[in-house]
């Protein structure tokens, strides 16, 4: 019984302790505070061949997200130094201030400009990048 207790008191540690380290990665405008790297992939068409340019990408863990520049308050200049030398590269890092959209229109930056066909998936606007 007293094993059961300790255990589950441990649980209960472990999960208080995981809940504050999420919220420090919020900031005080609700943006998270998140690091990764900066990678870049050549563009393909619909067919799937290389269109001659490179879009920048943000890796956070498992996953890598398009950045919308144009939403974004960074610009490509002030990202290219944090860019990895190669795919296995890890340690280039950068920490961001950012939102992660789920599923949104990547080349679409102007609303008003009305309905265009363009890609769509995961995305992040990055806001700052935090020294």
């Amino acid at each position: 019984m007293k094993k059961t207790i300790s255990y589950l008191l441990l649980v209960i540690i472990l999960f208080s302790a995981s809940c504050k380290t999420k919220k420090e990665t919020v900031s005080k405008n609700n943006n998270m505070i998140i690091s990764g790297q900066i990678v870049q992939k050549e563009s393909t068409n619909k067919r799937g061949e290389g269109e001659g340019f490179y879009e920048l990408y943000f890796r956070a863990s498992v996953q890598d997200y398009f950045i919308k520049l144009c939403e974004s308050d960074v610009k490509r200049t002030e990202l290219e130094p944090y860019l990895a030398e190669d795919e296995m590269d890890i340690a280039d890092g950068i920490t961001v201030e950012a939102k992660i959209v789920q599923n949104g229109n990547w080349d679409i930056c102007d609303e008003s400009m009305g309905i265009a066909q363009s890609r769509t998936g995961n995305y992040i606007v990055i806001y700052k990048i935090v020294e």
